[in-house]
Formats: structure tokens, sequence, C-alpha cells
């Protein structure tokens, strides 16, 4: 599994800048405190804890799709099987933004759809 640190910033490359294209909002939980992670919380590595989600909106014709410790455990497999070069570079820290961007689609459908 990818370590937290990583993780977090995968996320961030991905939401801020590699995915872009076809991510238009994230939403936090109802219950999300904002006062107990660093702003964003997605850039703060304790907010991967098992329990975490967000919903990921893609756009009015698909329908959000939920990223979580759970999707990411069945994404990064499938990912890193597809695309082991790929998948070093981000247990290494060499990734780019199109890295991130194909490792958060397989987090998130479990494949790459969005070019």
């Amino acid at each position: 599994m990818i370590p937290a640190k990583i993780l977090t910033d995968v996320i961030v490359t991905a939401l801020e800048g590699g995915s872009n294209h076809f991510i238009t909002t994230i939403e936090y939980p109802k219950n999300h405190n904002p006062k107990k992670f660093n702003a964003p919380a997605y850039a703060d590595p304790d907010f991967y804890t098992d329990d975490f989600e967000l919903t990921v909106h893609i756009d009015d014709d698909v329908p959000a799709v939920l990223l979580s410790m759970e999707a990411i455990e069945a994404g990064w497999p499938l990912f890193a099987a597809q695309y082991p070069t790929r998948a070093a570079a981000i247990l290494d820290e060499t990734y780019d933004a199109d890295d991130a961007d194909l490792a958060i689609q397989f987090f998130l459908f479990g494949e790459y759809i969005y070019g």
C-alpha cells in the first residue's frame, strides 16, 4: 500500500492539477470537522484513515463517485499491475501530475477513463 504522506501528495496533485480535466468539485461528509485538519483536509495525511470519504463530482452527466480507503485499496493493485513504471514513480516520489491523475482514476473507477 501507499504510505500516508505519499498518498496525500498524490491526491493533492490530482485534485489541484492533474485531474482538473474531469473532476469538477469534491465534497466532504456532513460530519466533517474542518477544524480537525489543516485546510484543505485532503492535504493533511491524518485525514486518510480507514473511514475517510470524499465525494468526487465529475460533471452533470456522471454520478458522483466516492473516494475512500476501500476504493484506494481496490484501485492501487489494478493501477500498479497495468502501469508498474508509474506506480514505482509514485512510490519513489518522482511522479508527475499525469501519474497522479492516472492513479486517482484507478482509485475512483478501477480503470483509466479520462485521457
